[in-house]
This record gives structure tokens, C-alpha cells and sequence, in this order.
């Protein structure tokens, strides 16, 4: 497998074992909702991901490697607590 390839995979397989989490109905006070939250997570670490993909592909920044996943993995919990301040569940 190439190098530049492994953060791609890396990052499907933490997205595969939290899919169930994120996609299940929450019930809180025996309220039941799907959580929009969850998915908006989901959605802009994966386009983070694929940016900083592009990014080292284009540029050539191999430094960029050891540093993509962590980098969009902090870039979606900012988008989290962005979108849950804004009141989105």
C-alpha cells in the first residue's frame, strides 16, 4: 500500500467504527432524535480529510502526512462545538 494512501485508510476505518454511534436514534427525557449534530461531523471531518489529501497530492507537502488525521479530526470537533452552540442537535 502506498504511503501517501494510509491516512485515507486510516481515517475510513475510525470513521466505520463509530457509523452505528453516529447513525442511531438518541432518546433523551424519552425524547427520540436523530442526531443532525452527529452527521454534520461526520460530513466535515470526512471533506477535511479529502482537503488535506488534495493538498499533499497538489503541493507535494509530505509533512502534511503525519498530520492529516489529527488535523481534521480537531477541525471537526471545532466544527462540533461551533454547530452546538448554534443549537443544532
Amino acid at each position: 500500500m502506498p504511503l501517501t494512501k494510509r491516512p485515507f485508510y486510516l481515517f475510513i476505518g475510525m470513521i466505520s467504527a463509530f457509523v452505528g454511534y453516529i447513525l442511531a436514534p438518541k432518546t433523551v427525557d424519552n425524547e427520540t432524535y436523530f442526531s443532525i449534530l452527529g452527521v454534520i461531523v461526520l460530513l466535515s471531518s470526512a471533506i477535511l480529510i479529502i482537503v488535506f489529501g488534495l493538498l499533499m497530492k497538489k503541493f507535494k507537502w509530505e509533512w502534511l502526512k503525519n498530520y492529516a488525521l489529527p488535523l481534521s479530526m480537531v477541525g471537526a470537533m471545532a466544527m462540533a462545538i461551533l454547530f452546538a452552540t448554534l443549537g443544532v442537535r
